[in-house]
C-alpha cells in the first residue's frame, strides 16, 4: 500500500512538471562526478523493444565517448535514474538530482528518436544550447509567438549553467538541444527564432548529439579523471 502510495505520488508530480515543458527545476547543473549512474527502466518498457534498444545503445556510446558507466539496477535509491513511458512529450530532470528522471512520449516514432537523446543529455547535465548567454549574437527571438507558460524553455541563463568554457565551444544550430524554429511551443504557427545573421529557420531534425554536443559533454566530465 506504501509504495503503491508512493508511486501515485510521483506519477502526479511528473504530470504536473510535463505541464510546464521540456525540463524540471531552473538550478545550475550539478554533474555525475563518480561518473557512474544507476538507472532503472519502470514498467511497461517490455512493450517498446525499439525504444528499449536505443536506450541501452544510447548508454553504451555514452560511455564509449566521456566514460559515464549506466548501470541497471532493479530497486530504487535516491540517485537512481527512472526512465517511463506514457505522457505526451519529453520530459527529463536536469543533472544529478534527487528522483531524476527521463519520460518518453508513449507515441513517439522513429524518426523522433532525437527526443530521447535530447532528454538523456539533460540528464547529463546539459541546457538547451538556445539559452546560452550568448544567444543574442545568434539569433533573433520573437518572443510574442511563443506560448506563455513555455518562455521558461527559452530565457537566457547565465554561464554557470553551462560547464564548459563557452568561448571555446562556439554556439551550435546543429545541437541537439537546440529547439527547431517551429517547436510545439509557438502560438501561431510562426518561427520562434531566426539565425541572426542569414534569417534562415533551423529545422534541427537531426536524431543523435552532433560533434559539438559530444565534445561539450566530454569536456564537462573530463575534470572528473584527474588523478585516476
Amino acid at each position: 500500500m506504501k509504495k503503491m502510495f508512493i508511486n501515485i505520488i510521483i506519477s502526479l508530480v511528473l504530470i504536473l512538471c510535463i505541464s510546464c515543458g521540456d525540463v524540471s527545476g531552473l538550478e545550475p547543473p550539478v554533474l555525475w562526478e563518480t561518473k557512474i549512474i544507476e538507472y532503472k527502466f519502470e514498467k511497461d518498457f517490455e512493450k517498446y523493444p525499439d525504444i528499449l534498444i536505443f536506450f541501452l545503445e544510447f548508454f553504451m556510446e555514452v560511455e564509449t565517448r566521456v566514460g559515464i558507466k549506466f548501470v541497471e539496477v532493479k530497486t530504487d535509491k535516491p540517485y537512481t535514474l527512472n526512465i517511463y513511458i506514457g505522457h505526451n512529450i519529453g520530459y527529463s530532470t536536469v543533472g544529478k538530482k534527487l528522483n531524476p528522471h527521463i519520460v518518453i512520449p508513449v507515441n513517439i516514432k522513429r524518426r523522433q528518436y532525437g527526443v530521447m537523446a535530447h532528454e538523456c543529455l539533460h540528464t547529463l547535465g546539459m541546457w538547451h544550447e538556445h539559452q546560452r548567454p550568448d544567444v543574442e549574437d545568434n539569433l533573433i527571438i520573437f518572443w510574442d509567438r511563443i506560448i506563455k507558460k513555455r518562455i521558461f524553455n527559452y530565457n537566457t541563463l547565465s554561464s554557470d549553467y553551462f560547464p564548459y568554457d563557452l568561448k571555446k565551444y562556439k554556439y551550435d544550430y546543429n545541437s541537439i538541444m537546440h529547439y527547431s524554429s517551429y517547436p510545439p511551443f509557438t502560438k501561431d504557427g510562426e518561427p520562434v527564432f531566426l539565425k541572426k545573421y542569414t534569417g534562415k529557420i533551423i529545422s534541427n531534425k537531426c536524431l543523435y548529439p552532433s560533434d559539438g554536443d559530444w565534445a561539450k559533454l566530454k569536456a564537462m566530465y573530463n575534470k572528473f579523471n584527474k588523478g585516476k
